[in-house]
Parts: C-alpha cells; structure tokens; sequence
C-alpha cells in the first residue's frame, strides 16, 4: 500500500481489497453533494407533478424554523447551547427544537414554477455520510430529501455511519 501522507487501514480477502481513510470519507461527501445537486438540476430541468412534493401549509400552527425563519432560544437554555457548541459544533439544542418537517419558502421566480417540462425516466439514490451528527440534523435531512424529491425520482437513501463515537448516532 502506498502511502499518500495520512494512515491508510488496509483489509485484505480472497476477492478484494478495501482501503477506509479520510480521503475515502471526502469521496463520500462529495458523492452526497453531487446526488443532492442532481437532484436541484432535475428539479430546475423537469417537471413534476405538483401534488407529489409535500407543502405544509399550517399558517395558524407557531413553530421554531417555519419557512426558513431564526429560532432564538431562552437565556436560561444558554448552558445547553454551550454544551451542544461544544459538542457538535453548533446549535444542536435549538436544532432539536425546529421541525423533522419545516417548511421552507419557495424562491423560485413565478415564471419558474410555471414552466412544463418532460420527465425522464430515471431515478436516484441519495448516500447520506454522517459521523458523531444529532439526530435532529440527521433525520431533517432524510425528511427533506423525502419531502422534496419526486416520488418517480427518489429510489433510494443510503445512510452511511463513519464509525460514530457518540452514543446518540
């Protein structure tokens, strides 16, 4: 094995060999970004029903996150925020608190909603990488991908765990 300045983990059989390193964790990541701008790049060139896509409207409903907005939390809760900093990296308390399901608002011009495409019969399945991620995060970014993506389209989600160390992953 050669190696190209970061510590390769290399397991041998009889049919094939399969090296684990960060690289291959990147690779990863960057296969998930590609899936995810597929899927915009099919949202911006075809069309679908627009019965399909999942849009909540619950305007009397008050919830942290509606339609993209800031949720701000309690001073009392700023111990927990710390923690969560300092454990995740970011708000993972105030991220517990926004819907699995929020909705966001549609940027779209108005000419771009209403323009007719054909379909193409493909589908896609989207690999979704995580390590030592909050649960929160982790299943609002199945729900969206779920919410968001056309039912002929979406085949499959992958979920990949990178050998967590947390015990909530």
């Amino acid at each position: 094995t050669r190696q190209l300045g970061y510590k390769m983990v290399t397991f041998r059989s009889r049919y094939f060999r399969f090296y684990s390193c960060k690289p291959l964790t990147r690779l990863c990541l960057h296969l998930l970004l590609i899936s995810i701008f597929g899927i915009i790049i099919y949202t911006v060139s075809f069309r679908w029903k627009n019965e399909d896509i999942l849009l909540v409207d619950d305007s009397d409903h008050i919830e942290h996150g509606k339609n993209g907005e800031p949720t701000h939390y309690d001073p009392e809760e700023k111990k927990l925020v710390d923690e969560s900093y300092k454990l995740y990296g970011f708000n993972q308390h105030v991220s517990d608190k926004i819907s699995l399901t929020r909705t966001l608002k549609d940027f779209r011009h108005p000419q771009c909603s209403q323009v007719k495409y054909n379909i193409w019969p493909t589908s896609v399945s989207v690999i979704i990488v995580f390590y030592d991620e909050g649960w929160s995060t982790l299943i609002r970014t199945v729900m969206s991908v779920i919410n968001r993506s056309p039912n002929d389209l979406l085949y499959e989600i992958i979920l990949v765990d990178d050998h967590s160390t947390m015990g909530n992953t």
